[in-house]
């Protein structure tokens, strides 16, 4: 995962035990988009740097004249995490009379909440990097029907060029990385119209080394967390984040801030905090209610933007509407 641990790190057992479970949470694909940054407070400022390194200056100078300078357009962005929190209960008693206790420990409901904070975390990123006015207009478009990657007409290996060149056009690097859906997955691997374009000719599903190779990516990027859109009690309705959009983007792993990449988590470096209280006002036959607390400060944002002000992902395009 894309968690660099010798940058983050936890203070007591239980926030041991939600970070280990939000590195090893391979269903999120969150923070393989925006790229986990630690800060050592809330409010950080970010340096970042435009294109003007990517000029062209003449070196060739003699020995008796001054070489000529270079110039890196520096611009900061004021960045202000936001606080996120869930809790959830230990009753005593519901412990004590478990075949498995440890199925309702404090360990196992940190997960829990864990993993609810994740799930909002995901849905927050899906929201971002799909929205087409977070990109400038000419990092997104929609496929037509007729073109869509699971048709007889459809190019994706033409879109993905498309999306290259305008990339480099505006950070000057090509997409490394493709996020996408797991449902888009499934069907692009048994699709007969995509198989036939990447010349697949055993008798089982396309692999994802085969999907890499014809995106002409290094990281195949898939969105497996699901979540259930009704209120409880309701008839269920259960699907993913990321639809039938694909994101190809610039993966940078690296921990620092100025990095230019898709997207940057700005994160404490102390990922979560965790909290347990006895409640003695309700008390029973085992013992008083727990309460168990798991919060985290993060912030997602654009990590290469082309100037200061501007908030559009420049790192990234994105193609709605691929199946």
């Amino acid at each position: 995962m894309p968690y660099d641990r010798s940058v983050f790190v936890t203070r007591t057992a239980v926030e041991g035990v939600c970070f280990d479970f939000a590195t090893s949470a391979a269903d999120f694909i969150a923070d393989w988009l925006f790229t986990p940054k630690p800060v050592a407070k809330a409010s950080v400022k970010v340096t970042q740097a435009d294109t003007s390194k990517l000029r062209l200056v003449e070196t060739r100078k003699k020995t008796n004249s001054e070489a000529d300078l270079v110039d890196e357009q520096l611009f900061t962005t004021n960045v202000d995490l936001e606080e996120h929190k869930l809790g959830a209960e230990v009753n005593p008693r519901d412990v004590r009379d478990a075949d498995i206790p440890s199925m309702l420990s404090e360990a196992r409901k940190a997960k829990l909440v864990t993993e609810h904070l994740l799930r909002q975390r995901e849905n927050l990123a899906a929201t971002l990097a799909t929205t087409v006015g977070n990109y400038p207009a000419d990092l997104t478009s929609a496929i037509a029907t007729a073109d869509r990657w699971d048709q007889p007409a459809g190019d994706p290996e033409a879109n993905m060029v498309t999306a290259n060149l305008a990339l480099i056009a505006r950070c000057g690097r090509m997409a490394n990385a493709l996020a996408i859906d797991v449902s888009t997955y499934l069907k692009l691997r048994t699709s007969p119209s995509f198989r036939t374009r990447t010349q697949y000719t055993n008798a089982g599903p396309i692999s994802d080394e085969a999907m890499k190779a014809y995106f002409r990516v290094e990281y195949l990027v898939v969105g497996r967390a699901q979540y259930d859109s009704t209120v409880e009690g309701a008839t269920r309705s259960i699907g993913g984040f990321w639809s039938t959009n694909a994101i190809f983007f610039v993966y940078n792993p690296s921990a620092a801030l100025e990095d230019v990449s898709y997207g940057h988590m700005y994160l404490m470096n102390t990922p979560f905090w965790s909290k347990t209280t006895v409640d003695e006002k309700r008390n029973g036959p085992a013992g008083s209610m727990k309460r168990v607390e798991v919060g985290t400060e993060y912030k997602l944002g654009p990590g290469y933007v082309v100037a200061s002000g501007d908030a559009d992902f420049a790192a990234g395009y994105l193609f709605r509407t691929v199946l």
